[in-house]
């Protein structure tokens, strides 16, 4: 479902909500925040930086270039109108290398990202893909990752 176009899943929701028996959540309730803007405004407050995440979570990659930017843009400027800072970094929605490509590395860049976070865990090489930053991967490697946070020039 997640690598199908977007349009081609609006059925399958229907359909999977009457097997299921259950009702799709309400507009309303699907656009609830994890987070409130005075939240948000807080945290910022207190230097920890906010990301984007793109407007509706939708997986890039099933989306044309139109949408892509359309998603990447959006967010960033609500982000920036609503906390009054510029929004410098996001992280793809899912973010597996299924979910974004190379088109959408090129659209967050014309969009005014300057890092841009895969969902993939690994080493960040000296030469960065700043639209395709890695994660620290946790599992089984607590020594290494307490060394990455401590001697972060040790591990580029």
């Amino acid at each position: 479902m997640k690598t199908t176009p977007y349009e081609n899943n609006k059925e399958l929701l229907k359909t999977l909500s009457c097997a299921c028996n259950v009702d799709i959540p309400s507009p309303e309730k699907q656009s609830g925040q994890l987070m409130t803007w005075e939240q948000l405004n807080e945290v910022t407050e207190h230097n920890i930086a906010i990301g984007s995440h793109t407007h509706t979570h939708r997986v890039l990659s099933t989306l044309n270039e139109r949408e892509q930017f359309h998603e990447l843009e959006k967010s960033k400027k609500i982000l920036e109108q609503r906390l009054g800072d510029t929004i410098h970094s996001m992280s793809y929605p899912v973010g597996g290398y299924l979910h974004f490509s190379d088109q959408t590395k090129a659209l967050a860049q014309q969009a005014g990202y300057k890092l841009c976070f895969s969902y993939e865990t690994g080493f960040n090489r000296k030469r960065i893909d700043a639209y395709n930053v890695k994660r620290i991967g946790l599992s089984g490697v607590t020594s290494i990752m307490k060394g990455q946070l401590f001697m972060p020039s040790v591990f580029c």
